[in-house]
């Protein structure tokens, strides 16, 4: 379950970004910054503005050939809130930010955390989403899915991307967490190789977007752990919370 497993290297972006062949087309360009040019004192989730965090924006603005005033993101709470964008800029507080509007380029900030992408294939709808642990077992995902069918954008129209985020051999987590996950999705402490329970964090992902009504073959990812990958990502949990933020990009024009 979860569709289409990348590893490849990007196809026609610089290398400080990360993305699937089938999210670089003309109407559907999104993926994800990695720590490749960014500055490592860039954007926590909680949107305010600081230089590095601008900065950041305009590096991934430069990449893309857009405009950063046409950049959009949120104050991030590991919620369920979703937002509609009407204007660029900081939206208020949300973990998944939709539009109607190609005008918009839509961001998200993580670090372990899934970013989620998401496309009408019929129509200009998209969306993009903050999917950590508490949101993803939340319903962030199932209501990114539900505000994007109020735009007339419908879950079996939808193309996702799961980018870069924590593996399963990294997560690990309390007994509490772990039965907030599907059973598949949990490797059980087994001592003393495995002290605590480990989750599968994308995998959560994709099975809730087929269960919120997406066609498995819809859903592409990446498959990049951001602990094992140091080289190209920053981790919250392999460098202790001190570390940058990746922002999560999509944009329909």
């Amino acid at each position: 379950m979860g569709g289409h497993l990348d590893r490849t290297v990007n196809r026609g972006l610089p290398p400080l970004l990360r993305t699937h062949p089938r999210w670089i087309e003309p109407d559907r360009r999104g993926g994800l910054s990695t720590r490749v040019g960014f500055p490592a004192a860039d954007a926590g989730a909680d949107g305010a503005e600081d230089p590095s965090r601008a900065t950041s924006r305009q590096i991934l603005a430069r990449a893309l050939g857009v405009d950063p005033g046409r950049m959009a993101w949120a104050r991030q709470v590991h919620g369920r809130g979703v937002l509609e964008v009407n204007h660029p800029g900081l939206q208020g507080e949300a973990d998944a930010l939709v539009s109607g509007d190609p005008a918009h380029v839509l961001l998200v900030s993580v670090a372990d955390c899934g970013p989620v992408l998401l496309a009408d294939s019929g129509g200009p709808a998209f969306g993009v989403v903050h999917a950590g642990w508490r949101g993803t077992v939340g319903g962030i995902l199932e209501a990114a899915v539900d505000a994007l069918a109020g735009l007339g954008a419908p879950a079996a129209r939808l193309r996702a991307w799961i980018g870069p985020c924590i593996g399963p051999d990294h997560f690990e987590v309390g007994e509490e967490v772990a039965a907030a996950f599907a059973p598949a999705h949990v490797r059980a402490a087994r001592p003393p190789d495995r002290l605590r329970p480990h989750v599968d964090l994308p995998a959560e992902i994709a099975a809730r977007l087929v269960a919120a009504g997406l066609p498995p073959q819809a859903i592409d990812r990446c498959g990049d752990c951001t602990y094992t990958r140091a080289d190209l990502y920053w981790s919250y949990r392999r460098d202790g919370g001190i570390c940058g933020r990746h922002l999560g990009y999509l944009t329909r024009s």
